[in-house]
């Protein structure tokens, strides 16, 4: 088992002092420097982790052969190796030789395992070979007959570079899952890492088995303080089933440990995944408002709604969601019209909003990707600010096939949604992304997996008047102009501009990713 070095101000003292006299002038000629660092890990250092939990935190030790980088700016001097570690692992000798001489005064970097997130498969083990990641910085004091002699007051520390998360996947009545995931994404929106192909024996049969639900996960550390999203596939008997969750500012810089001021690199996260698409459209009440109800204008067909989401009743007038927490659900066939009186949702007091939009389309909405008829959702939220993200939850618009003026000014002026449902569709068909974030002042979220825009009016100032700064995710195809710069740069779709700046774009000032 491969041991993981990293902790957060573990303490390195040099053991190549000399009293000697500056060395003599050597032949000329390739050299090596030596270098000796004697490394100690301290057994009652809080927050640490390597491949073995102890409590909340996760144990960390040296195994003989361990290999540690030198480096000087992005220049690669040479490899230190752990040798006489001792019995219980917590300290050894770093020693190696460096090809390339430093000078007094330089400042080295000592990294070990630079990481491969998305080769893992949910266990410690495959952390520890894949991405276990930390860094060190040390200070060339002199060079005495070819050994490399550091300052070492204060102590060294090697400093984690990413942290370890032990997620628990639950349903979203605290259940556990149908079956285990077989593949789960973290997206922190300026980039994702995912697990792929997570093999049956991460949960049972193995003596390394973390338990139903439990996933260890490495992510960078600038996922800190981020909105982060959990995709998680699960197989099940009936198909495959796709959960969500959504966390705001995960794992925060201010999450460390209080009493020892150090930043926090391990967290357990019991997670109540949700099932958009398996849901239908869904209101809950995010306050307590005697005047809060729901009703629907200019609806056509047969709409239900439900209070549980298991019986159902034909609806007349509207419902009452009076108090904090109260949901309805709504589902029919075609319910939304196609013609000039647009159908449209009132929500007179706050309102979370989340499911499946395609539950007005198709009472047996799970599956359903099609838009079939034009403007199918025209107008279905403009101008209700009562309208909000929920802080989990989302609203899903699953629809890959859409139609003219299908989402035309759809969620325009709802000034209080954070997050835009995830788009989906390839092709934007004329009219159907028409002013439908127009307005959206506290929108800071957009999704769009669209390579082609080239119809009449298809996104015409669809953005316009979002918040100020935000993120934009695009088809992972797609070519970012200039990602030195992601607030300015456009998208290329191979050698045509795709995304331009701007409100009938990606939103100036935002970040664009993939």
């Amino acid at each position: 088992m491969l041991a993981v070095l990293l902790l957060a101000g573990t303490a390195l003292t040099s053991c190549t002092h000399s009293d000697d006299p500056a060395p003599e002038p050597q032949p000329s000629g390739p050299k090596t420097y030596t270098l000796t660092i004697r490394a100690s890990k301290s057994s009652d250092t809080a927050l640490t982790r390597a491949l073995s939990v102890v409590g909340n935190d996760i144990s960390s030790t040296w195994t003989a052969g361990d290999v540690v980088s030198v480096y000087k700016g992005d220049d690669l001097l040479g490899p230190l190796t752990a040798a006489n570690v001792s019995a219980d692992g917590k300290s050894c000798d770093l020693v190696g030789s460096l090809t390339t001489a430093p000078s007094v005064d330089d400042v080295l970097t000592l990294k070990y395992l630079s990481p491969s997130y998305d080769t893992q498969d949910g266990t410690l083990q495959s952390i520890a070979e894949n991405c276990d990641y930390s860094t060190a910085t040390v200070t060339v004091s002199e060079i005495v007959d070819n050994n490399v002699v550091i300052q070492d007051d204060p102590p060294i520390a090697f400093i984690n570079q990413q942290i370890i998360v032990k997620f628990t996947l639950k349903d979203t009545d605290g259940s556990a899952l149908p079956s285990n995931p077989t593949a789960l994404t973290i997206d922190y929106l300026t980039g994702s890492v995912s697990l792929t192909g997570i093999p049956t024996t991460t949960y049972s049969g193995q003596s390394y088995s973390n338990g139903n639900g439990v996933l260890y996960v490495a992510v960078p550390n600038h996922i800190r303080g981020k909105d982060m999203k959990l995709t998680a596939t699960v197989e099940t008997a009936n198909g495959t089933k796709t959960y969500t969750y959504w966390k705001s500012n995960a794992f925060p810089n201010n999450g460390g440990d209080q009493q020892n001021s150090v930043v926090k690199d391990y967290y357990l996260v019991n997670v109540k995944m949700f099932d958009p698409f398996s849901t239908p459209l869904t209101f809950e009440a995010v306050e307590n408002n005697a005047n809060n109800d729901v009703s629907f204008i200019n609806y056509s067909g047969t709409l239900y709604y439900s209070l549980n989401n298991v019986d159902w009743q034909v609806y007349t007038t509207a419902i009452d969601l009076k108090v904090k927490g109260e949901k309805v659900y709504f589902k029919g066939d075609a319910i939304t019209n196609p013609d000039s009186e647009v159908t449209q949702i009132i929500c007179r007091g706050k309102c979370y909003v989340y499911g499946n939009i395609m539950s007005l389309v198709k009472k047996e909405f799970v599956t359903e990707t099609e838009l079939t008829y034009n403007n199918t959702f025209n107008k279905l939220f403009n101008n209700i600010e009562n309208v909000y993200s929920h802080p989990s939850k989302e609203l899903v618009m699953s629809a890959t096939t859409l139609t003219y003026g299908c989402y035309t000014e759809m969620f325009k002026g709802c000034s209080n949604l954070e997050r835009a449902p995830e788009l989906p569709a390839s092709i934007i068909p004329s009219h159907a992304y028409y002013d439908m974030f127009n307005g959206c002042s506290s929108l800071k979220y957009i999704k769009c997996l669209a390579n082609d825009i080239t119809a009449e009016n298809s996104t015409l100032t669809w953005v316009y008047n979002v918040a100020a700064s935000g993120t934009f995710v695009v088809n992972s195809s797609m070519t970012i102009n200039d990602p030195t710069n992601p607030t300015t740069s456009t998208v290329n779709n191979g050698e045509s501009l795709l995304w331009n700046r701007g409100e009938s774009g990606i939103p100036v000032g935002w970040t664009v990713t993939k």
